[in-house]
């Protein structure tokens, strides 16, 4: 599932739909050029836009789904949702690998919302262009100024992007923060996952990451958590690290946070046919994962046998904690205070 909205780019506007992504940094678009790839998606024209500026820079990009980008550079005019950052650069893709393709990435481009020292660009993503433009508020009535902040709610259905606050319709309660612990990604503390009454992975590096679908962690913890629900197991063909599981054993949940009282861990041999509750915890709070958004689906139409979202790969010094976790909280992304937040969902 992506979450992608609605920007313009350029004098007069160009319309175009982006996927807003906080595990990257940069704002990438099709280039008229475009030779792989770009069919179904618009492409930026510069030489439409008078406040464009070519660069006459290529760059090249990759991404975690083995996706790549290879292009040239502008600068250019950008809006959403009324709030403009001049002068903005952006990458016009000549290229997009398979993964760009229309039929399975819906939205023209890409919109980083990270920080500056991944940009593959080498330059201020969006936000943070906005920030030095000194653009700190959001008009919409119920936002709640937080100078400096973004923030999501993913969701099947109303999902929201706020710029410069939160929405504060869409939470209950306070917000559990975590400090930025490396800038360049959203990166932060976990304070571990729980399955039950037992935690992995304390005091782990994690990435948030509204771009990414799943919730990556290293292969004991993966295997430890699928040992806690009946009938999972490996399942290879389906792509290194996934399992699969009984469609009725996933996860249950529940509705709030809690705060933390679980005991460590380094394997468990749970055999209870409850199906248990899998939660995630930061800022000194526990959030459960969602049971529906824990499993991607059967592996065939109409199924019993589901598709695990959580998935085991030991070649990063994070995980990586995609929209599996993010659609049960309301996050919020504080550049100012170099913090991320959740809370519960109103």
């Amino acid at each position: 599932m992506m979450w992608h909205g609605a920007i313009t780019v350029g004098t007069p506007p160009q319309n175009f739909t982006v996927d807003f992504d906080t595990g990257s940094s940069d704002l990438i678009l099709p280039n008229p050029a475009c030779s792989t790839s770009c069919k179904g998606h618009r492409t930026y024209k510069p030489n439409q836009s008078s406040s464009s500026e070519g660069l006459y820079s290529a760059f090249s990009t990759s991404f975690g789904d083995s996706s790549s980008v290879f292009g040239t550079q502008y600068r250019d005019t950008v809006t959403i949702a009324g709030m403009t950052a001049k002068s903005q650069t952006l990458g016009t893709a000549l290229t997009y690998s398979s993964g760009f393709a229309s039929t399975r990435f819906p939205a023209d481009g890409l919109l980083g919302m990270a920080f500056k020292p991944i940009s593959e660009l080498n330059a201020n993503p969006f936000f943070q262009t906005l920030l030095s433009q000194q653009h700190h508020t959001h008009t919409t009535s119920s936002s709640t100024a937080l100078p400096g902040t973004f923030a999501f709610k993913l969701a099947h259905n109303d999902s929201e992007l706020t710029l410069g606050g939160v929405n504060a319709e869409l939470y209950t309660g306070e917000f559990a923060w975590s400090n930025v612990t490396e800038e360049g990604y959203w990166q932060v503390e976990m304070g571990g996952l729980s399955v039950g009454n037992e935690t992995f992975g304390e005091g782990h590096a994690a990435i948030i990451d509204t771009g990414t679908t799943l919730l990556i962690a290293d292969t004991q913890t993966v295997a430890s958590v699928y040992a806690s629900i009946p009938g999972a197991k490996p399942a290879p063909s389906l792509g290194s690290g996934f399992y699969t599981f009984p469609c009725p054993a996933a996860p249950s949940s529940s509705s709030a946070s809690t705060s933390n009282t679980t005991t460590t861990a380094t394997t468990t041999t749970t055999t209870n046919t409850t199906p248990p509750t899998i939660s995630l915890s930061f800022g000194g709070r526990s959030f459960a994962i969602p049971s529906g958004t824990f499993s991607l689906g059967p592996v065939t139409k109409g199924g019993d046998v589901c598709v695990g979202g959580l998935v085991a790969n030991d070649d990063m010094k994070f995980w990586i904690v995609g929209d599996l976790f993010l659609r049960g909280v309301y996050t919020a992304f504080d550049v100012q205070g170099m913090r991320v937040g959740f809370a519960d969902l109103a």
